[in-house]
C-alpha cells in the first residue's frame, strides 16, 4: 500500500512541474506539441487541438515537447550543414553562419525607445 501511495504521490509532483512548463511555454506565445507523465511508450494518449496528451509506461518522469526552445550551438553547424558546405564549397562556413545570425537578429524583440 505504501509503495502505492508513494508512485502516486511521486505521479504528481512530476504533473505539477511538467504542467508548469506546459503553462508558462503557452503563456509566452510557445506551442508545445506533447505533453507527457511518464516515458514512452505510451500507455494511453489523445491528441487535442494540435497537442498530444499521454501518459507513459515508465513513471518516473514526464515530458513536454515544446519546438523551437533550444537554438543549436554553433558546434552543431558541421553536423547539421557539414555535408551541403562539402557538396556545394561556395556556400561556404561564412554564408550558413551569416544566414543564422541573420535569423536569431530577426527573433531578437527591438530595444524599447529611451536605451
Amino acid at each position: 500500500m505504501s509503495i502505492f501511495v508513494s508512485l502516486l504521490g511521486l505521479a504528481f509532483l512530476i504533473l505539477v512541474h511538467e504542467a508548469g512548463h506546459f503553462f508558462v511555454a503557452r503563456g509566452v506565445g510557445m506551442n508545445p506539441r506533447k505533453f507527457y507523465l511518464g516515458f514512452p511508450p505510451a500507455i494511453i494518449k489523445t491528441k487535442r487541438n494540435g497537442i498530444e496528451y499521454g501518459v507513459g509506461a515508465i513513471p518516473l518522469g514526464g515530458y513536454v515537447k515544446i519546438p523551437g526552445m533550444h537554438r543549436p550551438a554553433a558546434g552543431d553547424l558541421d553536423v547539421h550543414f557539414g555535408r551541403a558546405i562539402e557538396e556545394a564549397p561556395p556556400l561556404g562556413e561564412e554564408a550558413v553562419l551569416a544566414r543564422l545570425k541573420a535569423e536569431f537578429d530577426a527573433t531578437e524583440a527591438p530595444e524599447p525607445e529611451g536605451w
